[in-house]
């Protein structure tokens, strides 16, 4: 019995990789995108933002949608990986704030309106009111930038990072896998 519910916790983990996949889409939109998480985090009584560097975001890190991430600074510029899809992440920190470029499956954006699997990201650092520090993120699907440079999120994506964790396969992938792998600036 409990060789069989460890394998279950093992194969429901990760329900979104492998050969055979299943799109993410539904659940990170509309209603459904409140109950898995992906909705905007809302600015807690104490919390302030400081400014976030490279360095800071080096290590293993947990978010509630996306799973294990493994982010590696390498000046200012920072790659990652995490297991949904075999994404990547790959961007700049500029004014202590990490911009980011997401891809995954065809490392591609969508110009038909469906689902991109490649998009942008914000990240952000927060100190809460209990000392601790949070990643704050936003994404969106494609590359549309605002006159500004912002963009219109289609959800949140925040960190909180692992202490304990190595996540052994992600470091491996961060070390072996090839630049094309990565996405890139369109």
């Amino acid at each position: 019995m409990l060789s069989s519910t460890y394998l279950l916790t093992i194969v429901l983990d990760y329900p979104f990789s492998g050969d055979v996949s299943v799109s993410k889409a539904p659940l990170t939109q509309g209603v459904l995108a409140g109950v898995v998480g992906t909705e905007e985090r809302e600015q807690q009584p104490g919390d302030r933002q400081v400014p976030l560097t490279a360095k800071d975001l080096d290590g293993v890190w947990s978010s509630d949608t996306y799973g294990t991430v493994v982010l590696r600074a390498e000046g200012n510029a920072v790659r990652g990986v995490y297991r949904i899809a075999n994404g990547t992440v790959r961007g700049t920190v500029k004014n202590g704030v990490f911009r980011v470029l997401w891809c995954e499956g065809t490392r591609k954006p969508s110009s038909s309106g469906e689902p991109a699997d490649a998009g942008l990201v914000e990240w952000k650092l927060v100190k809460t009111a209990d000392g601790g520090e949070i990643v704050a993120g936003t994404w969106s699907s494609g590359y549309r930038l605002n006159a500004d440079g912002s963009f219109k999120p289609d959800g949140s994506w925040d960190l909180e990072r692992l202490r304990l964790e190595k996540a052994p396969d992600l470091q491996r992938r961060l070390d072996e896998d090839p630049a094309q792998r990565y996405c890139h600036a369109p």
